[in-house]
């Protein structure tokens, strides 16, 4: 289990960090390309994503070519123009990546046959989400959205796109003006994540709110679970075989 004693507050401190984009970008997924990396996918805009994995075929100037993705239940079709989300593993760093369904293509193997599969945009920067030595691992791949019920004498109801996830906790943004007098309150959550996790529902304590900003920016609120998550550490387990205790 992935060791959060320093809570949510002190994750986003540490994801604060290594970022790269343009020819960088390029670069690292060739590097992917060559080794024939795992590229991880997620159905951002499904109403019920699907975690799929598949192979790094080839990279261009301005795309990526990955093999027809398998989910659990073996080989699957996407739907055109789907928002995908997508995290691959380089040289002992995980990068997180969002990339637009650009079609169907194929590649032709060294010896002679043809590799099908799925024509990405390449993202214009990739994030990363974890590496090496790192005391603690958070996957910021799951866009779906959860419903936090805080309870006190004046109840409130927030919906969020959760935005990171641990077997601790999770980090959602939000449109509803998040107080940071919610800080230490109880409630549940909910949300229906990709398979093996499913449907949830946890009871939460809030660690960290976060107020939108005059910019735009999104309120952000962080919460722990009140109990053990087996199923998100065996969704996190399916994502990142490295992910283990700090």
């Amino acid at each position: 289990m992935v060791n959060m004693t320093g809570g949510l507050s002190d994750i986003l401190k540490w994801l604060t960090g290594a970022e790269v984009r343009a020819d960088r970008v390029r670069e690292l997924l060739q590097v992917a390309c060559r080794a024939r990396a795992t590229i991880d996918l997620l159905e951002a805009d499904a109403i019920l994503p699907r975690l799929l994995s598949a192979t790094v075929v080839r990279v261009g100037r301005n795309d990526l070519l990955v093999s027809q993705p398998v989910g659990m239940a073996g080989r699957v079709k996407l739907l055109p123009n789907s928002l995908l989300r997508f995290v691959v593993e380089i040289e002992g760093r995980r990068w997180l990546g969002t990339s637009r369904l650009l079609g169907r293509d194929s590649a032709v193997t060294e010896g002679g046959g043809a590799i099908f599969g799925y024509r990405l945009a390449l993202p214009s920067r990739l994030t990363c989400v974890w590496h090496q030595g790192a005391g603690h691992a958070v996957e910021q791949l799951v866009c779906v959205s959860a419903h936090l019920r805080l309870l006190a004498d004046r109840p409130v109801a927030v919906i969020g796109c959760v935005e990171e996830l641990s077997p601790g906790g999770m980090l959602l943004h939000t449109r509803t003006p998040a107080d940071q007098a919610w800080v230490g309150r109880h409630g549940t959550i909910s949300a229906r994540l990709p398979d093996p996790a499913g449907a949830i529902e946890a009871p939460v304590t809030v660690r960290c709110a976060e107020p939108a900003d005059a910019s735009g920016r999104s309120g952000l609120i962080g919460v722990s679970f009140d109990r053990a998550m087996p199923e998100i550490e065996a969704l996190l387990s399916r994502m990142s075989p490295r992910v283990r205790a700090g």
